[in-house]
């Protein structure tokens, strides 16, 4: 059954500096009970579709065409992107009933649908915690929880996997396909990690400048990315790209590390396919931690347990784990903005005045970083704030015309951080950190909303940092990226570095906390 119609839908958003219009006479249809996968490059428009299906969240601006829903605004349920723009309540109990009070529902309703829903999410530990203080994952399956209290018949997802560890994301990859396999509930889901979603979808809508192109199964859409829009091969998984690479006369793809192994890729194509050059092994550390310790509250829980941690002068040295493991907390200790109630850091680290000169920061929502009406109100106020002299401002503006990872933000600067895609407000708020041009760069999941286009793009930008003496400290559930880029990695669990070595070396003797590729080459696991 027909349950959603787009016929020629263009928008044009008030705010739009050129006139341009974001979606350009769409055409779909979605059907009861599928599983629905839109992707495509950053920018693309597709935040903005989804929005206008719920119209509850349709943005400001000019909608011509027409678009139709067999079920009414309050049964369409909407997962954001950002999990802190959709919490309400300090307590998780309270946001979980929150909805459901505000559709009059009975107290023994809720609470029968509370006990469904936290038992299904396996979540009844959180209830009596403040939503502050769980990680970006666990904000996220509260945030689903709470829509599924509402019983929509309808999800729509925007990004859910960004803020998830692999181990998180899939499990909720699992919940998704058990509502969907089990509830017959039709899910249309935006994502840029498509090795998570793509087996599962029953077809996928491709969107690019705001047009969108319909595939009819996985298989489809791959071989016309393979065969025909080769530009866009580095949005595919890597096991795709990596098996393509090695043999182009493929028919069928492999979407699992099983379907991977089973075409017998030789090991030693493999290693040199995912193997980096010049890994950067320079002895002199210029940010220590020794035995640190922090907790938030006086009497609570330790969050850091004697953690030591040791980061290479001029590396690239990436932070995995789980989801509340302490890895945004760590970085917040690096900042200054806290501070151990035991331990110390040393080198460029060791007091509040070298971080104040030191140190830049990217927050696991960049939006926080900006407070204008505009980009370039935010962008000349950096620029006041901190005196930059004029020939620093003249090398900036050369960065919209030259640099591939910021020329897309040219037409964005009359526009509000609010109004831009995630990938988008993250080369933002890159570009406003290199005004201020420090030796040390902290980063807080700085590739969740980008396709794999501006991550390429953003690893060049941050090779040329590191060539010229930055020393970057990221934390990411972005494995590949990771694996691509970094120099060094650290571990954590638990409120500790658990394992601390040159990057590779952790990924090749890691199960789970590592790459769909170096899993493939793992003889254990086979």
């Amino acid at each position: 059954m027909e349950i959603l119609s787009m016929e020629n839908l263009t928008f044009t958003y008030n705010r739009s500096s050129d006139g341009q219009a974001a979606l350009k006479n769409i055409s779909l249809k979605a059907y009861e009970g599928e599983l629905i996968l839109l992707c495509g490059p950053s920018g693309g428009g597709k935040t903005s579709l989804l929005r206008i299906i719920k119209s509850s969240l349709m943005p400001e601006g000019k909608l011509e065409g027409h678009i139709s829903s067999c079920f009414p605004d309050e049964k369409i349920g909407y997962v954001f992107q950002q999990p802190d723009n959709q919490l309400v309540m300090e307590k998780v109990f309270d946001e979980l009933i929150f909805g459901c009070e505000n559709m009059g529902l009975s107290t023994p309703e809720i609470n029968k649908r509370l006990s469904e829903i936290t038992s299904f999410f396996g979540i009844e530990d959180l209830t009596d915690r403040e939503c502050a203080s769980l990680s970006g994952g666990q904000k996220q399956l509260i945030n689903l929880a709470s829509v599924l209290m509402m019983e929509p018949d309808m999800l729509i997802f925007d990004e859910p996997l960004s803020q998830l560890d692999p181990i998180a994301a899939t499990l909720f990859i699992n919940i998704i396909k058990r509502l969907h396999d089990e509830l017959g509930i039709t899910i249309i889901i935006c994502e840029h990690r498509l090795s998570d979603i793509l087996p599962y979808a029953s077809k996928v809508w491709f969107m690019d400048n705001g047009a969108v192109s319909e595939f009819s199964s996985p298989d489809s859409f791959v071989n016309h990315i393979v065969r025909e829009d080769k530009k866009y091969i580095c949005l595919l998984p890597s096991l795709i790209r990596a098996a393509v690479s090695y043999d182009t006369s493929l028919k069928t793809y492999p979407y699992s590390v099983c379907d991977f192994k089973k075409l017998n890729i030789p090991k030693d194509f493999l290693d040199n396919y995912i193997d980096k050059e010049n890994v950067n092994r320079i002895n002199m550390p210029p940010v220590c931690g020794k035995r640190l310790y922090f907790k938030y509250e006086k009497n609570g829980r330790d969050i850091l347990k004697g953690l030591n941690i040791n980061i290479p002068s001029n590396s690239f040295y990436g932070i995995i784990g789980g989801n509340g493991s302490g890895k945004s907390t760590l970085l917040s200790l690096m900042t200054g903005y806290r501070t151990p109630y035991k331990g110390k850091f040393t080198g460029l680290l060791s007091d509040d005045i070298n971080r104040l000169i030191c140190v830049s920061y990217l927050p696991q929502n960049p939006l926080y970083m900006f407070k204008e009406s505009c980009l370039f109100n935010d962008y000349l106020e950096i620029m006041h704030k901190f005196n930059i002299p004029e020939d620093e401002r003249v090398d900036f503006s050369r960065l919209f015309t030259t640099h591939p990872l910021f020329m897309p933000l040219k037409d964005l600067l009359p526009r509000n951080a609010s109004e831009i895609s995630g990938g988008q407000l993250q080369a933002a708020a890159i570009l406003l950190l290199h005004i201020l041009k420090r030796p040390i760069l902290l980063l807080d999941e700085p590739t969740k909303g980008m396709d794999s286009i501006y991550k390429k793009h953003f690893s060049s930008y941050l090779k040329e940092l590191r060539e010229k003496g930055t020393t970057i400290i990221m934390v990411s559930h972005d494995l590949e990226f990771i694996s691509d880029n970094a120099t060094h990695c650290g571990v954590m669990y638990d409120g500790q570095i658990v394992a601390e070595d040159e990057c590779h070396s952790i990924l090749r003797s890691n199960k789970f906390f590592t790459t769909p590729l170096f899993r493939s080459i793992r003889k254990d696991l086979g």
